[in-house]
């Protein structure tokens, strides 16, 4: 199989992952409130209120109940490691997954040329329409790509990682980093 037809067909496996998202999953989420008070600069953190619904089910916009799934945090183990408490995400967990993002999706952008791929579908003679920033679902709108068709639609339970690497990504959060680079 030559290179060009490998590109086609992640090109399509792509763009059916796009379209399938926008008809099932693309609905916005409602009363998304404020960042918290002391974010550090450059990290995209959800609240705490936001924070719920990574556990929760919420409705969409027409009332209907939409869950992020799968549902795989581990709310035991974040209380456990100190992450969390019975009302929910610690506001240090929310930073800390919010930098575990950024370095999984900058390791990703970087290993799987992913500009390449979003440059791709802004160019496609095909004209797909990026979603508005006031359309785009909960992991869309915490993606640190910075592109307009790609994001990384998956849960970070991060209270499964191991201590050390928790203790690395605590680190880099009490020093006001907004990226890893270890």
């Amino acid at each position: 199989m030559t290179k060009r037809k490998i590109k086609i067909i992640i090109l399509c496996i792509i763009i059916v992952t796009l379209i399938l998202i926008a008809i099932i999953g693309g609905q916005e989420m409602n009363n998304v409130s404020e960042q918290l008070e002391d974010p550090i600069e450059g990290l995209l953190v959800p609240t705490q209120e936001e924070a719920r619904y990574m556990v929760d089910q919420f409705p969409d916009m027409d009332g209907a109940p939409y869950i992020i799934q799968p549902l795989n945090y581990d709310i035991d183990l974040a209380i456990e490691r100190g992450l969390a408490t019975s009302a929910g995400f610690s506001d240090r967990y929310l930073n800390m997954q919010a930098l575990y993002r950024r370095a999984l999706e900058q390791y990703l952008a970087e290993k799987l040329s992913l500009n390449m791929f979003d440059e791709m579908l802004a160019t496609n003679e095909l004209r797909f329409i990026p979603v508005p920033d006031e359309r785009r679902d909960f992991y869309h709108r915490y993606s640190t790509f910075g592109f307009q068709y790609i994001y990384l639609r998956n849960n970070l339970p991060i209270e499964r990682l191991s201590v050390e690497d928790l203790d690395v990504l605590s680190s880099y959060i009490e020093m006001g980093h907004s990226s890893v680079t270890e």
